[in-house]
């Protein structure tokens, strides 16, 4: 048994304990609760309007000014009932969703292992275009962004219902004591308690209504929770194999990149100088030699490509490290905040750990883009003399032609 399954089995033997509890707890407040529902509760509309009948006097006494913030207070309270009910409808819908998602889920990830296997991939990447696969290349990293902000959610989601039994154990019994509070209050049975204003008597029942409604949130949540974290745990399975198969397919696209540049620049180079040309070159040592300078730094600048794309690639698997890494401290932090001063804690953080990226890979990469870009600055600095070179002899040339011309020139008039 592994560390997470003993925690998980420890944390489902808490859960089923704290639900007999919880039921408890809602059969003790269930009559109170029936009392105080939200329909024996003022409408906000009138409560508005007494809020704006006192709101256009000018003058207010002490007892008016408690009465307004109370109709304020009650307001804002009613509004937070009406958020809490809209979202405890969304977690239904959504637990009610949830079996279809996870077959979708469990779907997808068999598809998964039906794929082309790589000889027949390359084969289909060798007709295309560059334009074609620089397009599918920035295609599959997006792709593979929107996989890695996915599979964040679902880690964090994850998470969150995981440790949700030991949140709501603390909420719900925050909400016993207040309810308990809020009952002594109405009951009057408090000693050395003022009564009620009315407005205030109206604003504690609405209070309880609020805890009410939490209380009955959380128990949906409790009730879902099963079936959330098992839909959570199959789509996280299948964006994390559609992760690897994405990683995969980037690497057969940009090798499929690198052949067709490479094949492209050697077709250039030998499309460049035509059989008459090349006879002529032959017999031309400068333009042979330039010639064959230029070829080595062709191939010079495909292996400073080739070396770029490499590192292109080990920079698409550091931000996935990076992605997982902080993944992992923010999972970390969040079971830290719930099992602060459990046994549990140490063994979860170890456990985290051993699932951290190795950047063993990452050695010599210092070196290796300082190489890179030395190479780059010679070829560049190879070329600027080539092009000058060029230019000193054209220039040349030129002088050569024009001192022939001024010969010529001088013999005619000498014999004449």
């Amino acid at each position: 048994m592994t560390m997470f399954q003993y925690y998980k089995r420890s944390r489902h033997f808490v859960f089923s304990a704290f639900i007999a509890f919880v039921f408890v707890l809602l059969c003790q407040n269930t009559a109170f609760a029936r009392a105080s529902s939200n329909g024996d509760l003022p409408t906000k509309a009138d409560l508005q309007a007494q809020l704006d009948s006192l709101n256009k006097q000018k003058d207010l006494s002490a007892q008016d000014k408690l009465v307004q913030q109370d109709l304020t207070d009650t307001l804002a309270t009613l509004d937070k009932i009406d958020r809490i009910k809209e979202e405890t409808v969304q977690l239904r819908q959504k637990v009610a969703e949830a079996p279809e998602k996870m077959r979708q889920a469990t779907a997808a990830l068999t598809a998964l292992s039906d794929v082309d296997n790589d000889e027949e991939t390359r084969k289909i990447l060798s007709t295309l275009s560059l334009r074609q696969l620089e397009t599918r290349v920035a295609q599959a990293l997006d792709d593979l962004q929107n996989a890695q902000n996915d599979l964040a959610s679902y880690n964090s989601q994850l998470v969150s219902l995981q440790t949700q039994p030991e949140r709501v154990q603390n909420a719900m019994y925050n909400a016993s004591q207040q309810l308990q509070q809020i009952r002594s209050r109405l009951d009057g049975t408090d000693v050395g308690e003022t009564a009620l204003r009315p407005s205030q008597k109206v604003l504690m029942q609405a209070q309880q209504a609020l805890l009410n409604a939490e209380i009955d949130q959380q128990r949906k949540s409790l009730e879902g929770n099963t079936v959330l974290q098992d839909t959570l745990q199959k789509q996280r399975d299948y964006v994390t194999a559609n992760s690897a198969r994405l990683e995969h397919q980037l690497q057969l696209l940009q090798e499929a990149v690198n052949s067709k540049r490479l094949t492209l620049t050697e077709k250039t180079a030998q499309e460049a100088v035509s059989p008459d040309e090349a006879a002529r070159i032959q017999a031309n040592p400068l333009v042979k030699q330039e010639l064959e300078i230029n070829q080595q730094l062709s191939q010079r600048l495909i292996t400073a490509t080739e070396n770029g794309n490499q590192l292109m690639q080990q920079n698409i698997k550091v931000k996935n490290w990076l992605e997982r890494a902080l993944q992992s401290e923010r999972n970390i932090k969040e079971q830290i905040a719930v099992l602060k001063g459990s046994l549990l804690l140490s063994r979860i953080l170890y456990q985290q750990q051993q699932t951290l990226p190795s950047a063993d890979e990452l050695e010599n990469m210092t070196n290796r883009i300082a190489d890179l870009r030395l190479e780059q600055f010679e070829v560049n600095q190879q070329r600027d003399a080539l092009f000058q070179s060029d230019a000193f002899r054209q220039q040349t040339g030129r002088r050569s032609h024009q001192r022939s011309q001024q010969r010529s020139s001088r013999c005619v008039i000498a014999s004449g």
